[in-house]
């Protein structure tokens, strides 16, 4: 049998006790068979390939909606500093080292 890919993947083996059992017609068949054989191999292989990438999606899909509920979980007061903190110009805001209390 061989895959669309010319790659052999096994081969089919007929035999009988008495000679010249298996004319053309027997082997025009068996042929057809094979082929059919070799696109159902190619197809499940297919399938196998294409769940496994399904599988590796999902799992990139939980770790991102993970990461995604911890930053939402945040608390909203983090949430704010981070906010203003971020948005200010560096002249016109505070930053956490400016709160520090200095000793007189």
């Amino acid at each position: 049998m061989i895959s669309r890919s010319d790659e052999v993947l096994d081969g089919l083996f007929f035999g009988h006790e008495k000679t010249a059992v298996f004319g053309e017609r027997s082997e025009r068949i068996l042929s057809g068979l094979a082929g059919e054989a070799a696109i159902a191999i190619d197809d499940a292989r297919s399938f196998q390939t294409a769940q496994h990438e399904r599988e590796q999606r999902r799992h990139a899909e939980a770790a991102l909606q993970e990461l995604n509920l911890h930053w939402s979980s945040r608390s909203p007061s983090a949430r704010r500093i981070e906010t203003i903190y971020g948005a200010c110009q560096p002249k016109s805001c505070w930053s956490p080292a400016s709160m520090r209390r200095t000793s007189p």
